[in-house]
């Protein structure tokens, strides 16, 4: 498959960490017939939780992931992602109780699976994944932070979010809890797509349309050498870790599996939950803590373990979030409506924190 998919991927300490608390695995079919039936997995796993902890997180996450795919028995490509994703938090739970001063511990995850005509992407936290089609650059994740939520919601502007001290809180990560909530975002390849997955540590720094140009004129290896180069003389002040994937001709899938993955994600779409605006609430219950975050007002420094995911949100039709489905009639039904009227509980809990924040 490394033929018709060419895979490279690297890491790099940076210039001001200690340690590289970036991870990473691969997962390559053994021969056709898994080719077809498997695909190739890639993983970048961006570590977190003070000194150690981080590093212990992300290789134990992405070693879970790698290993519990390849003997994976599974055959829709969102149940193989998934399924080595819940492994791999699992498997961080583990460490994390076995060991008190690792319970903060936790890792990002990007995971690229491909199989066939077809590219599947399971996040979760800050760690990227760019698609470069022709002169089309796109990112295909959303970022799961704290102040992606706030704009997502209308409570911020992309343009207050620049250089905010509150910008790498984490919203969502392998470790968390129990319960995941993963996004999931499907693309159809065409030969000569470029797929660049990333750490913050790259995309603090590099910008999308630079790595387009880099991953354009450039071999997979070279261009990962290159990004890492430019981001360490940028400042190089996290890990950095990227992976490269070129599609040079489309690997076979087994024509069943690629039937079941289509009515896998015509389902998954029809159950995604509407994202809540700031003009679908009440005006009176924004003033204050639309006023405090207009502002910009600092806020008291948080561990990212704990905050907790305050709104569930889609990215364009191809994204998904592991969220219960209500059921019913579909957004007029009577338990779709409990569901909306919950999230909006939630968001009214945002604005008072927000509010509270912003006083004190």
């Amino acid at each position: 498959m490394t033929d018709k998919v060419e895979i490279a991927i690297k890491t790099h300490v940076g210039m001001v960490r200690s340690e590289n608390q970036d991870h990473f695995g691969v997962c390559l079919p053994s021969g056709p017939e898994e080719e077809k039936r498997k695909g190739a997995l890639v993983v970048v796993a961006d570590g977190m939780g003070g000194h150690s902890g981080g590093q212990i997180a992300s290789h134990t996450a992405a070693d879970a992931m790698v290993s519990t795919f390849k003997a994976s028995k599974l055959q829709a490509m969102q149940d193989l992602l998934e399924e080595s994703i819940l492994a791999g938090n699992e498997a961080v739970k583990k460490k994390q109780e076995s060991n008190p001063q690792l319970r903060e511990m936790g890792t990002t995850c990007v995971n690229t699976l491909i199989r066939g005509d077809s590219l599947m992407v399971a996040h979760l936290g800050d760690s990227r994944c760019y698609m470069f089609r022709g002169h089309e650059n796109a990112q295909v994740t959303r970022d799961h932070t704290y102040l992606n939520e706030l704009i997502d919601i209308g409570l911020l502007t992309p343009e207050q979010a620049e250089g905010h001290p509150d910008k790498n809180i984490i919203t969502r990560c392998v470790g968390m809890s129990q319960r995941l909530e993963i996004d999931y975002n499907h693309r159809t390849i065409e030969r000569g797509d470029i797929f660049a997955m990333c750490s913050d540590g790259l995309s603090n720094l590099v910008k999308l349309d630079e790595v387009g140009e880099i991953v354009r004129k450039n071999e997979p290896e070279k261009a990962c050498e290159i990004l890492i180069d430019l981001a360490n003389k940028r400042g190089g002040d996290d890990n950095i870790t990227v992976a490269v994937i070129r599609i040079n001709e489309i690997p076979e899938e087994d024509p069943e599996l690629a039937k079941l993955d289509a009515a896998r994600r015509a389902q998954a779409n029809a159950d995604r939950t509407p994202i809540i605006k700031r003009e679908d609430l009440d005006p009176a219950l924004l003033d204050d803590s639309e006023a405090d975050t207009a502002e910009g007002s600092p806020r008291p420094r948080t561990s990212h373990m704990a905050i907790q995911k305050v709104l569930d949100s889609g990215f364009g039709n191809a994204t998904t979030a592991r969220v219960p489905r209500a059921g019913g009639d579909g957004l007029l039904g009577a338990a779709n409506r409990a569901w909306f009227w919950l999230i909006g509980a939630e968001v009214l809990v945002l604005l008072l924190l927000q509010f509270w924040i912003g006083r004190y």
